[in-house]
């Protein structure tokens, strides 16, 4: 029973509502004039809009979207570039229907250059970190070379999607099988970014680095270290160890053997 005083959170489903809805359609409207504002949010808000979830109204936004942008996709995709960056920010992502739209409707070869530069442009308003997966399965090589790039890129939103789109595990989002068994794939852009300037980029960084293990479960991880001397580390030959200690129990220990320079490995 509720407390006498203590209101109800606003469930975050009604984040979006006709109201809300209408300053971007009439933005949407004035790049492109056939668009059909009130025909466009009857179609959102018709039944069984009072019963959608969060996901799921996102989801009819970017379907109604499809309807009343124009048929050819590069097309619509010109017309969201032009009011995109009007409404939201990544911190809000009252867009996330812009990105879905490109996860619904773009993931091919056909449209691939103009569905991951959509992305890449609309992240910065509401992060593309569900819609980038699909890609990822079409075309894995591919994409991962695509986020290794953004690994560079100038805007955090941006280097922040590398990571966040690339996660074994993501809350919300299918699993990405292949690196659920294998994530050496991601290993470059977690050591390109692992000391990334913006905290939002390095607590991505971390989210894919730590996981939950049920019993049974396995993970697999490799790690290179350098071993050059630097002005402030000095290494010395000789017998060294690395230990893994999990939740403070050390588990297993290996031992090496770091020779000095010009010395025969053994």
């Amino acid at each position: 029973m509720m407390e006498e005083g203590v209101e109800m959170a606003e469930p975050l489903k009604n984040y979006y509502s006709r109201d809300s809805l209408k300053p971007i359609v009439e933005d949407i409207a004035r790049v492109y004039p056939p668009f059909a504002v009130e025909g466009f949010l009857d179609a959102v808000v018709s039944e069984p809009w009072d019963d959608l979830e969060l996901k799921a109204r996102i989801g009819r936004i970017s379907e109604t979207l499809r309807a009343f942008l124009p048929e050819d996709y590069p097309s619509a995709i010109a017309v969201i570039d032009q009011v995109v960056g009007n409404n939201g920010t990544w911190l809000d992502g009252f867009s996330f229907f812009f990105p879905t739209f490109v996860e619904k409707f773009g993931v091919s070869e056909e449209h691939w250059d103009v569905s991951v530069g959509a992305l890449e442009r609309y992240t910065p308003y509401a992060s593309a970190e569900f819609a980038v997966r699909p890609f990822i399965v079409l075309d894995q090589t591919r994409m991962m070379a695509q986020m290794l790039a953004w690994t560079e890129h100038e805007n955090e939103c941006v280097r922040r999607l590398a990571s966040e789109g690339c996660r074994p595990l993501l809350p919300w989002a299918p699993v990405l099988a292949s690196f659920k068994k294998d994530p050496s794939p991601i290993l470059p852009i977690l050591e390109k970014l692992k000391a990334d300037p913006s905290s939002h980029v390095r607590t991505s960084v971390a989210n894919i680095s730590e996981v939950n293990l049920a019993a049974g479960d396995k993970r697999y991880y490799e790690r290179r270290f350098s071993f050059a001397d630097l002005s402030t580390r000095k290494h010395y030959p000789g017998v060294h160890s690395v230990t893994l200690v999990i939740n403070g129990v050390e588990r297993e220990t290996v031992s090496f053997e770091l020779v000095g320079p010009g010395d025969c490995v053994r």
